[in-house]
């Protein structure tokens, strides 16, 4: 995630949660960034559509500045033939995976266009900045 300079030497607590329960004590507990995930479906596991949508209507009621997070699950899970859903609006930053993709120019070609298809379903383009976010994944060193 990028953060504004002035927050730069400020520590920040993101929370990862999976229900709208864990939402509303994470934000009473401090937290500054929610990241929502199914951690059954891996370490960036999608949760269903209407679980984020509960997360996001949670945070706001108790923290409308509260950032979120989504993960989308692993860029290798998103065939050409199997549909985005729809994301709800109030999504701050996007998370893919890039488990399963080839390394180098192939890998990094397939996970930019299962970035592009959420894009085109989704309120929110931003991505969190992370290493796989970023391509070193897909690096031929």
């Amino acid at each position: 995630m990028t953060v504004p300079e002035a927050q730069m030497s400020i520590p920040q607590l993101l929370v990862s949660v999976r229900s709208a329960a864990e939402a509303a004590a994470a934000i009473a507990g401090g937290c500054d960034v929610l990241d929502v995930k199914e951690p059954s479906r891996g370490p960036l596991g999608m949760a269903d559509v209407s679980t984020i949508a509960a997360i996001i209507d949670a945070a706001r009621a108790a923290q409308p500045s509260a950032p979120v997070s989504v993960a989308l699950g692993e860029a290798a899970d998103w065939a050409p033939d199997r549909q985005p859903p729809q994301l709800p609006a109030g999504i701050a930053y996007l998370k893919l995976g890039t488990a399963g993709l080839p390394a180098g120019a192939v890998g990094a070609a397939q996970f930019t266009a299962v970035q592009r298809r959420f894009e085109k379903l989704s309120t929110s383009n931003r991505w969190s900045d992370s290493p796989h976010a970023c391509g070193d994944q897909f690096s031929s060193n």
